[in-house]
């Protein structure tokens, strides 16, 4: 495996800025190595000033001021009819649905490396670099061709390779993740050598979401695991697996969100946390970046971008779905979240949890 392959010096490559400071260090650390950079910010909604991430001026401006201290050229691309259209839409649908949505994972996909990489080819700009702690090994002893594939940071905490399970190859063969190798310290601290004044910008936290989301309003049933009516919910303020509270329901102990059935619009309670333990997934719409033989493999697999990693086997069901049974058994496995599989620290699979316990 080579880890954090480059393209040759001089290479152009489009740099996806944000307006914080992983984005700019990621870009500082090209600029450094020699490359032809371009900024990229994408505005994702109109007229939202003071937010941060992708979508605010004050973002925006925070991004121009980065591309001013490198001395590289900055653009700002519209993509607000997109993304309410492929992200904003599919977010509220999903929560009608009774599901919990992963709109980061669907927005790398078709935006931030589908869009983006076809907007800078006119600019004829193969290569797009982002500020993902995440890494990419290129293996060069398969017999057909190399390939590539997504590898967790070297910072584990910070690792964001779960968010990223949706590229594919053509993805990959042309992406960049400067900040594989860095711990958060050592961003900040790039960022201050640097000069930019970014270098102490908070991280963002999906701001990008918190406009223009307001749910139909729609009354759903809440009733205990046995079956017992004990209440009704509004969707206009969405529940997902395992939250505690926010149901208004004097019960007199700790009540969790069990089951969501979107076909009779019930939601199921419990006060006994093991009810939500997972024994397996079955998951939808798969990429496996590996054959997986018919007896499986051994991974570890997340159920969610923050928090432990589970020993588990995975098993294809068919082309587009699979099925992961859990050693240690997770809590609180979410319809429409996604489970990620790696062998070591290599994603080797990503799928839609579609089924939870149907074994």
């Amino acid at each position: 495996m080579i880890y954090n392959p480059l393209p040759k010096e001089g290479s152009k490559i489009a740099v996806a800025l944000s307006g914080g400071v992983d984005s700019s260090v990621a870009a500082c650390i090209l600029k450094d190595m020699g490359y032809d950079l371009t900024g990229i910010t994408l505005r994702v909604s109109r007229g939202l000033s003071g937010q941060s991430d992708c979508l605010g001026d004050d973002a925006t401006l925070d991004a121009l001021r980065v591309c001013q201290t490198l001395g590289i050229k900055h653009y700002v691309l519209d993509v607000s009819r997109l993304f309410e259209r492929a992200i904003l839409d599919y977010f509220k649908n999903e929560y009608m649905r009774l599901r919990t949505p992963n709109p980061c994972i669907r927005c790398n996909e078709l935006i931030k490396w589908g869009y983006i990489q076809k907007r800078v080819r006119v600019l004829g700009i193969e290569y797009i670099a982002t500020g993902h702690y995440a890494r990419i090994a290129l293996d060069t002893s398969l017999n057909d061709a190399p390939r590539h594939f997504i590898v967790r940071a070297r910072d584990t905490a910070k690792d964001q390779s779960y968010v990223l399970w949706r590229l594919n190859s053509k993805h990959l063969v042309k992406t960049i993740f400067p900040l594989g190798e860095l711990s958060k310290d050592e961003v900040r601290g790039i960022a201050s050598r640097f000069g930019l004044h970014v270098a102490g910008k908070k991280d963002s936290q999906d701001f990008c979401l918190r406009a223009g989301t307001d749910l139909p309003s729609r009354v759903f049933e809440l009733r205990f695991k046995d079956g017992r009516l004990l209440g009704r919910h509004d969707a206009s303020h969405p529940l997902t697996i395992g939250q505690r509270g926010g149901m208004k329901i004097a019960y007199g102990k700790a009540l969790y969100v069990m089951r969501i059935d979107g076909n009779t619009g019930c939601i199921f309670l419990t006060d006994d946390r093991e009810d939500l333990l997972c024994s397996s997934i079955r998951a939808i719409k798969v990429n496996c970046f590996i054959y997986v033989p018919d007896e499986g493999l051994d991974v570890t697999a997340k159920i969610r971008s923050v928090g432990r990693v589970y020993k588990a086997h995975l098993h294809r069901l068919g082309r587009d779905e699979m099925r992961v049974s859990f050693n240690d058994m997770p809590y609180a496995a979410a319809l429409g979240q996604s489970v990620v599989c790696y062998i070591d620290d290599v994603l080797v699979a990503g799928g839609i949890i579609d089924g939870v316990n149907e074994e």
